[in-house]
């Protein structure tokens, strides 16, 4: 059924409606409704009408029009029947039409439920004490029919304009609770996100389009970017205007912006919970001072002897744990979902199989936490959580709920520490609970977990599910969309491309910068970028045309002369590096780094004796730093000062962590200095090196001398030792003579 109706998109698409109809008449009969059998015949009469006057020879100036219309009623006729078929087939949508079954969906009861839900909470005000249990049944009803008609919005057909209209009214009306309007347009969203419905676009793309509480304003944004249409436009060209529109606003092209890193920061989860496992949260439980047994949890006795014998062990163990959460702190802070990993975990409560109370915002007022209502301690940690817990809504219920379970069983002193306000650990300010990138990633961490955990969620499409081949485009990587990336301005379309290449997603980046095209006049980061990622292609003269185009615009962009200096190390262009970096010592006269490459350089193009005074200035100052010392070593040997290189080298395998390369290359100078034998033995050492090296790549240790030393024989021919001589070296250390 799914593969027929594809067939049947495919053939809207490429307007073809005879072909669209055919396959629809084939699975009617035994498929679909009879509503959609009649809506079928309605569309095949007007279309054989359309023929039959063309047969005849009118010339009707509406025919593209009428033909267009037919293939839009087509379309939603197509999007109608899957959605049929899915609620007969999958339970996520079979579970909805039973929820909303029998709900009253009139525009004027809807609007006058939500509207008389926030009149009687302002009338409980009056009831004083005796609020509470008409309180009770109040929020308990609402809640029952917030579900219901979050189901049917979830299951509901193709809009009309009007139906549209009236959502965009009713949500962004004054009258109705403005958590209600966010709680239900993440229903609109899920039913576009798969049937897409050009009129519930167009409702998520008006508001955020205007003016409106920013939970709502935002979680439309994120439902309009991730439900982006593909095809869609040629049946409703509006679509490509509608989302152009979008990137002329500066502050909503900075939205888009900043929404798709977020997006790809969420999908880093799993990635930012291994680390915290690995290097975090090790730490914190290694020095926690609970017990946790059959009794409850209790605090450990401390340890008389400890004191004695390590005084210091407590500081020390205070100072590793601060720096966990520091490092932790640190990660929440650059956008990473730190806390998935643990609410993984407590995403199993009954609370969590109903699907739309995923998407419910975090109340005080819902009934699934009366558990926790007349619990001194636990009301005032729901309360605190609300205020400022850096958690997303699905997130706080899970902690409510698991504290429910066990706040009776902890200690007296613990259970007064979550009633404080320091329970939550640093609480959020107002000022960036409320500010809009805020809003955006907490509800792309509800989402993510929703897509990732829900019971049901391989019934569902995942707009965070990544591609199955890198040349696949990612529905994620909205700002690829032709309607977006070339519209948006050039900067902030290179800034989300440099953000994925700095995330290591390099096909994705690739993908961007095709679809920003190259029509538009672009900054010189947008060449920087080309130039890193056709090196990392290994694509090396189109990165070095790339970066002489940034240092055309821009002579004095350090970024990219490093980055030409670097590429010219590794093509032999030493004449060249040596220019660059150069001046690049000019500008940042006391960088190690570039020294020791600019020695490199100078070695490279013929010139130790002027790397050797460049790099003793430094040795000098920083004796123990081993890049400056290798570096100067090898040009030492290379300027034929043999014996103080040996020496550098001797140092360097006395180190903690000596390199293979720095046996060879002593070996080298033993070899140059005429002590034949002991050039041998530090030529085995450097095989030896070499097979416990992770990095090594050669299939056997010969293999690997002979590479190094034909990577080297021009310097070695330079100092009298030939061809024949290296072969007869490389066969003495395989053969052990």
């Amino acid at each position: 059924m799914t593969h027929t109706l594809s067939d049947a998109l495919a053939a809207v698409y490429d307007k073809d409606l005879g072909t669209a109809l055919n396959i629809l008449k084939s699975i009617l009969p035994a498929q679909g409704t009879p509503l959609h059998r009649d809506r079928l015949e309605d569309i095949a009469a007007d279309y054989s009408r359309m023929k039959e006057f063309m047969l005849r020879g009118y010339a009707d100036s509406q025919r593209e029009e009428l033909y267009m219309n037919c293939l839009r009623r087509t379309y939603s006729l197509i999007q109608d029947v899957e959605l049929h078929w899915l609620c007969l087939n999958r339970s996520v949508f079979a579970n909805a039409r039973q929820a909303a079954a029998g709900l009253n969906q009139s525009h004027d009861f809807i609007r006058s439920v939500l509207e008389g839900f926030v009149s009687d909470v302002a009338m409980l005000s009056l009831d004083g004490d005796e609020a509470g249990e008409k309180r009770r049944q109040l929020y308990e009803r609402h809640y029952q029919f917030l579900d219901r008609l979050f189901s049917a919005l979830l299951v509901s057909p193709q809009w009309s304009e009007q139906e549209a209209q009236f959502y965009k009214q009713l949500f962004l009306s004054p009258t109705i609770d403005a958590a209600d309007a966010s709680y239900l347009v993440s229903a609109v969203f899920i039913s576009n996100l798969h049937l897409f419905d050009f009129h519930k676009f167009w409702l998520l793309n008006q508001l955020f389009s205007h003016t409106a509480p920013d939970h709502l304003r935002q979680r439309a944004l994120v439902g309009w970017a991730l439900s982006m249409p593909t095809r869609q436009q040629v049946l409703y060209p509006a679509l490509s205007q509608m989302m152009a529109l979008a990137t002329l606003d500066k502050q909503q092209c900075e939205e888009l912006a900043g929404l798709q890193k977020q997006i790809f920061l969420c999908m880093n989860a799993e990635k930012d919970h291994q680390v915290l496992e690995r290097d975090v949260l090790p730490t914190l439980i290694k020095n926690n001072n609970l017990r946790i047994d059959r009794f409850g949890i209790s605090e450990k006795d401390d340890d008389p002897m400890q004191d004695i014998l390590h005084p210091e062990a407590a500081d020390e163990a205070m100072e590793e744990v601060e720096r966990s959460i520091r490092r932790m702190m640190d990660m929440e802070r650059q956008g990473a979902d730190i806390y998935f990993g643990g609410f993984s975990r407590m995403k199993g409560f009954p609370f969590f199989s109903t699907l739309a109370h995923w998407f419910c915002p975090f109340s005080i007022s819902h009934p699934s936490l009366s558990q926790l209502f007349g619990k001194t301690n636990g009301t005032r940690f729901v309360e605190n959580l609300m205020l400022g817990g850096a958690f997303c809504d699905s997130d706080k219920y899970s902690l409510c709920f698991g504290m429910a379970q066990i706040i009776d069983r902890l200690p007296a002193n613990v259970r007064e520490m979550i009633g404080s306000a320091d329970a939550l650990g640093p609480m959020i300010s107002d000022e960036r609970r409320n500010s809009p990138a805020y809003i955006r990633r907490m509800y792309l961490q509800d989402l993510y977990r929703f897509f990732n955990l829900y019971s049901r969620r391989t019934e569902l499409h995942n707009p965070f599910a990544r591609a199955d081949s890198p040349a696949k485009p990612l529905p994620a990587l909205f700002v690829a969309n032709p309607n977006i990336a070339g519209k948006m301005m050039p900067g902030q379309s290179v800034d989300v491309a440099m953000f994925l290449f700095g995330q290591k997603h390099y096909a994705l980046c690739e993908q961007l910068l095709q679809a920003i095209g190259t029509e538009n006049t672009f900054p010189p980061s947008y060449y920087l970028l080309q130039a890193l990622l056709n090196t990392e292609r290994n694509h090396l003269p189109q990165a070095r045309q790339y970066y002489q185009q940034v240092l055309a615009l821009e002579p004095d962009n350090q970024k990219a002369m490093k980055g030409l200096a670097r590429l010219c190390l590794t093509m032999g262009d030493y004449a060249q590096a040596c220019t660059l970096y150069g001046q690049l010592k000019e500008q940042n006269p006391t960088s190690r780094v570039l020294a020791a490459n600019h020695g490199i350089a100078l070695i490279g193009n013929g010139e130790a004796a002027e790397a050797v005074k460049l790099l003793y200035q430094f040795y000098y100052e920083y004796p123990d730093d081993e890049r400056i010392k290798r570096v100067l070593a090898w040009a030492l040997l290379n300027d034929g000062k043999y014996a103080d290189a040996q020496r550098m080298y001797e140092q360097l395998l006395e180190s903690s962590k000596p390199l293979p390369a720095d046996s060879l290359n002593c070996g080298y100078c033993h070899w140059l200095m005429g002590d034949l034998s002991k050039a041998a033995d530090y030529f085995g050492r450097f095989v030896a090196l070499s097979n416990e090296s992770e990095s090594s790549e050669a299939d056997t240790p010969v293999a690997t001398l002979e590479q190094e030393m034909q990577g080297d024989s021009s310097m070695l021919r330079s100092h009298g030792i030939s061809e024949i001589d290296q072969m007869i070296m490389c066969n003495i250390v395989r053969d052990g003579q």
